[in-house]
């Protein structure tokens, strides 16, 4: 059974060693859509890079158009599903530009539907930590990362990670291992302490991931290597995470057990008794007061 250290070691050593490889190789796809939030809009065009495994993410990038830029990269990481979710009042962010991507290799227009009961993935390679399916996007994700420090317009500073459900969850792990991270939200980060979750959570995913593990306990420590909860102490940047309390899918039992193993001094625990696994509209709200908070003297 391999040790949560040394897994780690070795996914920050192959990440690394694939950027000293490949450099980052990455592509700007004119679109041209436009994306308005209120009075605030966006220009949208889609992205393309490299990644582990001969892989071409895509991904879209929204560059504010008739407000100033920040020069903040904004990278929103998708709940549980084949698709990307579309830029819209969730991740959009006054002055900033949001990166979003697909950790599939589907395209930015791939439906975003929740594929829980239907066509899980949330099992897939279990038999092996190097073939579990969060692996590679584990990876996918750190390489975002680094694509959005190389962007035109963006200062390499000012890198933000984010998302909802999975990707809350994958925002933990990312802000833990990538240097560049400044700043991390994650809202009902999904995986957390999932020994319990596994067990006490009704969702289809869940059963779907229940039925993969079978009594396999080998199995189950594969899936805890991606457990925000082993990653939180590693956490040293500003960090602030949600849950609800009429949450199903990330129960609040299971997210606030993460809260007090974050290593940073600066966090926050948000907890909103009335939401379910649903995003909140405060948030954006929230988002543009920490960033302006951590990159106050930029």
């Amino acid at each position: 059974m391999i040790d949560f250290q040394t897994f780690w070691h070795d996914m920050r050593h192959e990440h690394q060693a694939f950027v000293n490889h490949t450099g980052v190789d990455f592509e700007v796809i004119p679109k041209g859509l436009s994306v308005k939030i209120n009075d605030l809009s966006w220009r949208v065009d889609w992205l393309r890079y490299s990644s582990v495994g001969d892989h071409l993410i895509y991904g879209w990038i929204a560059t504010p158009e008739n407000h100033q830029s920040s020069k903040e990269a904004f990278v929103w990481l998708p709940g549980y599903s084949y698709g990307t979710p579309t830029p819209d009042s969730s991740n959009l962010v006054k002055h900033a530009t949001t990166i979003c991507i697909n950790l599939h290799g589907n395209l930015p227009d791939h439906p975003y539907i929740n594929p829980a009961g239907k066509d899980d993935y949330i099992g897939n390679g279990l038999e092996s930590p190097e073939t579990y399916v969060y692996k590679n996007m584990a990876l996918h994700c750190l390489l975002a990362v680094d694509v959005a420090t190389k962007l035109d317009g963006i200062n390499p500073n000012k890198i933000v990670i984010a998302g909802m459900s999975q990707g809350g969850g994958l925002a933990l792990i990312t802000a833990a291992h990538h240097p560049n991270v400044k700043l991390c939200f994650a809202d009902m980060p999904f995986l957390c302490d999932i020994r319990n979750a596994v067990f006490e959570t009704k969702r289809a995913a869940y059963q779907s991931l229940r039925d993969a593990v079978g009594d396999s306990e080998e199995r189950l420590a594969t899936v805890e290597l991606f457990d925000p909860l082993f990653h939180a102490p590693l956490l040293t940047l500003p960090t602030h995470i949600t849950a609800g309390g009429r949450d199903p899918a990330s129960r609040v039992e299971t997210v606030r057990p993460v809260y007090p193993q974050i290593g940073s001094q600066i966090k926050a625990f948000r907890f909103f008794p009335e939401a379910g696994h649903v995003f909140v509209k405060e948030m954006p709200g929230i988002y543009r007061k920490w960033m302006n908070h951590v990159f106050f003297d930029d």
